[in-house]
């Protein structure tokens, strides 16, 4: 829209025939419209910034707060934000090949072998505890009131 009137305007100072404070006016008014967009962006862009910073603090604070479990970590930017994606991805790729499956209940078997039994990941920011341990299930049974 501002580039539309500053070219209409530009457009009419060429004719003679025309008003040219006026036309002034308007490219000047066009031109201030612009610095207000260019501020509003840069004011959207400090708020999405600080939403970022954020959000990777606490997932920083969740992820030490249950650092003591073993599981599978992630690795790279976007396994930090995700999860374990690359891994999944692998396991899965894998068990199509072999014609072994290659879903995520062969992912999750062979987390469980590695880590004993008791492992974590990461959905975004929620943590999830796998376990096989019968200890552990009878006792978070007894604090769920299960």
């Amino acid at each position: 829209m501002t580039y539309f009137l500053i070219k209409v305007a530009l457009l009419e100072l060429q004719n003679p025939s025309r008003n040219k404070t006026f036309l002034v006016f308007i490219v000047l008014h066009a031109l201030d419209n612009m610095w207000l967009l260019t501020l509003l962006g840069a004011v959207i862009l400090v708020l999405l910034l600080c939403l970022i910073i954020t959000y990777t603090i606490y997932l920083i604070y969740i992820h030490r707060q249950y650092s003591h479990i073993p599981g599978p970590r992630e690795q790279g930017i976007i396994g930090f934000y995700l999860g374990p994606v690359s891994e999944v991805k692998r396991i899965m790729t894998e068990g199509r090949k072999n014609r072994t499956g290659g879903n995520i209940t062969d992912v999750l078997y062979q987390w469980a072998v590695k880590y004993d039994g008791t492992f974590i990941t990461f959905s975004l920011h929620k943590p999830i505890v796998f376990t096989a341990d019968p200890a552990a299930i009878k006792a978070s049974k007894k604090i769920l009131g299960i």
